[in-house]
């Protein structure tokens, strides 16, 4: 079979080996099924949207652009057999590389990543598998969207250059935007990997689920037992958004307790990385692998065609933390990530300043769910904010905050020094003056 065309229909049998390296417990289930079903996989090169609110994108047979999947003129196979998911999406999986789905705030030059699906990890299954219902969704439209790799990635230094813009454009040819923001990295780095004679080697695979399928997970008594562990999957990954309101709460308490609502901005931030600490949402970290974008011909676009004349072309992209393991995530306020913005205090000009009661705000919080005798104990995030150390880093000193210079930083994170050897030329040193490290929150694992 070509698994290597923009979209191809699949039996069972077809790809039961490729989902067995995937995802073994799922393909075991599905083995004494044999279902008859199609099944379609989906490619896509990195950048591009997935779907919206809307509706899914479907890559043409040519691999020449896409169409939603609910236009008019869809094919009638398609439309057949993933016509359920026309409002929302069909069931699916992915495949290969991931997904990031992410917020766009054009208006303030941000993303805010919400999830990142890696290979094996179901999608849609939450919408999918309720109870038919007339009431009208609760979500709001027009938000969350999806892109093959991941769309909150930006260069640590910066490339605000035009002289080593225009080297770039008459290296690869004319680009759409000069990149004035972090924001708009994103597009330089699709546009870096279009015109790359690698292009083609960097695919998001997802896999779709027929309607067949899905009616038969609802409503065959055989298919039990693929019925209950989709189920089990789908209330795992709710586990966070099911006790939110009791997070909401808790905060609430914590910040009248403490008179903590001098600065709702920071209150916000202050509460969204204690949700990165339990891995509820991602953080910022470098990346050292294509699992989320083309690094090493994004990288060697940077040093080579553009020109970075001193600094390595580190990449920051989204990264969950894990309060077990050993990789450190951040959270910097100048990119604020945060899923909520209150206005900001007008009295604190200075990002020093932020950093500073930020930290003020942190501490009040922690002192609160560590209490033994207190409502956050024997939680995950007692468990995580007694086993992590968190750091506030900027590249200015200051006696009163003692903030950790980007320096130390990178002495402890070798992955901020990750570049392909043949992605360099002379600029080797880090870029430890960026934007990134003015004002930033690190989460490490307490040793």
């Amino acid at each position: 079979m070509d698994f290597d065309k923009s979209i191809v229909k699949f039996s069972w049998q077809d790809i039961r080996d490729k989902l067995y390296q995937i995802e073994p417990r799922f393909t075991e289930i599905v083995d004494g099924l044999q279902p008859l079903a199609p099944l379609y996989m989906l490619s896509f090169p990195y950048g591009e949207m997935i779907g919206d609110d809307l509706s899914q994108f479907i890559p043409h047979d040519d691999g020449k652009g896409f169409y939603r999947l609910t236009d008019e003129n869809a094919p009638s196979d398609i439309v057949k057999h993933l016509g359920y998911g026309k409002n929302s999406a069909p069931l699916g999986m992915v495949l290969n590389k991931s997904i990031e789905f992410f917020v766009d705030l054009p208006q303030k030059a941000l993303t805010i990543p919400i999830r990142i699906a890696t290979a094996g990890e179901f999608y849609n299954f939450s919408r999918i598998l309720s109870i038919p219902s007339n009431r009208k969704p609760f979500a709001p439209n027009g938000l969350l969207k999806a892109t093959a790799g991941a769309r909150t990635v930006f260069s640590l230094p910066y490339l605000t250059c035009q002289t080593s813009f225009n080297r770039l454009e008459s290296n690869i040819g004319m680009l759409s935007k000069y990149p004035v923001s972090q924001y708009e990295h994103f597009q330089l780095f699709k546009e870096i990997t279009n015109r790359s004679q690698n292009k083609d080697q960097w695919r998001m695979q997802l896999l779709y689920f027929s309607e067949e399928w899905v009616e038969n997970i609802l409503n065959n008594k055989k298919w039990f037992k693929l019925s209950s562990y989709l189920y089990q999957l789908a209330w795992k990954a709710s586990d966070y958004k099911r006790n939110q309101y009791y997070y909401d709460i808790s905060y609430s308490i914590i910040q009248e307790m403490h008179n903590c609502r001098t600065n709702p901005y920071l209150n916000d931030t202050a509460r969204h990385i204690l949700d990165v600490a339990i891995g509820a949402f991602p953080g910022l970290s470098p990346l050292v692998n294509d699992e989320l974008l083309p690094l090493d011909t994004i990288q060697y676009a940077l040093s080579y065609l553009y020109g970075l004349k001193k600094h390595m072309p580190s990449i920051i992209g989204p990264e969950y933390f894990d309060y077990l393991g050993n990789k450190p995530t951040y959270y910097p306020l100048q990119y604020p990530i945060t899923r909520s913005f209150s206005p900001k205090n007008k009295n604190s000009i200075s990002m020093l300043n932020h950093l500073g009661e930020l930290k003020t705000i942190l501490q009040r919080f922690l002192l609160e769910i560590k209490r033994e005798d207190g409502i956050w104990y024997d939680t995950i995030l007692q468990d995580a904010v007694q086993s992590i150390r968190i750091d506030y880093i900027h590249n200015n000193y200051n006696h009163k905050i003692d903030p950790i210079s980007p320096e130390k930083i990178i002495e402890r994170d070798p992955r901020f020094l990750y570049v392909n050897k043949k992605c360099l030329r002379n600029n080797d040193q880090p870029a430890t003056e960026a934007n990134f490290f003015r004002g930033c929150i690190g989460l490490t694992k307490n040793i």
